[in-house]
């Protein structure tokens, strides 16, 4: 059964929202922990304030003017528990860049499959990053992040 057009664009959207959240949010969170923990690593005291603002100000940056941020959101960092273990939240961004690729790869390369079940097979042989490259997904490079970026915007032209 074919999905209807209507259908087709929720599912789009849906997915574009996944990776907002996701990619998008994940490294605003991430650069907010280096913002945090760098200070306190140098012995910087920081208040409430200091976080709020910062908070606000990479909400302004990450969202820029076409959204409307309310005054409120600057307090949204004290309720993210992931602030409170540092440094593990570009896992998320760089996660769902790897499946993008690889979901890519899938559809393009009949025979890529059988490199993706060794991967899958490889456990922990070597790191996550070495065993991503011998599936052609380098993130020490600029590649899987233009190709993530490049798929989402496919996806936002397929709105229209």
């Amino acid at each position: 059964k074919t999905v209807g057009e209507a259908q087709r664009k929720s599912l789009i959207f849906d997915l574009l929202d996944s990776l907002r959240s996701t990619v998008y949010r994940q490294t605003l969170f991430s650069e907010f922990e280096d913002f945090s923990h760098s200070n306190l690593e140098k012995g910087e005291p920081l208040t409430y304030e200091d976080y709020n603002n910062e908070y606000y100000r990479l909400n302004k940056k990450y969202y820029g003017e076409s959204v409307d941020l309310p005054e409120e959101l600057k307090y949204e960092w004290s309720r993210i528990p992931h602030f409170y273990r540092p440094f593990y939240v570009y896992k998320y961004a760089t996660g769902f860049i790897s499946a993008l690729c690889i979901v890519q790869n899938l559809l393009s390369d009949n025979e890529y499959y059988k490199r993706y079940v060794k991967f899958l097979k490889s456990g922990c042989t070597k790191s996550p990053v070495d065993l991503l490259k011998d599936i052609g997904v380098d993130l020490t490079t600029d590649e899987p992040y233009i190709k993530a970026f490049e798929f989402i915007n496919t996806l936002i032209g397929q709105l229209n």
